[in-house]
C-alpha cells in the first residue's frame, strides 16, 4: 500500500511543479498513469490485506489466487 501512496504522491509533486510553471516532457501522461497505478497498488494492498472468515479459503481475483 506504501507504493500506491508514493505514487501518488509523484502524481500530485508533478502536478505542483504544473502549477509552479514548470514543464516536464509527457507530463500530464505521467500524472495520469501515477494516479492510476496509486489506485491499483492500494486496491491490491487493501485486498491482500482483508481478513477472510474462517473456511472462506482464499481471495481468487483475475483467475489467480492471491497472497494472503
Amino acid at each position: 500500500m506504501a507504493a500506491g501512496a508514493l505514487s501518488f504522491l509523484a502524481s500530485d509533486a508533478l502536478i505542483g511543479l504544473q502549477q509552479a510553471g514548470r514543464r516536464v516532457p509527457a507530463q500530464e501522461t505521467l500524472i495520469m498513469a501515477g494516479y492510476l497505478l496509486g489506485q491499483y497498488l492500494l486496491a491490491e494492498g487493501w485486498l491482500e490485506r482483508t481478513p477472510q472468515p474462517p473456511g472462506a479459503g482464499r481471495p481468487v481475483r483475475c483467475g489467480r489466487r492471491l497472497r494472503s
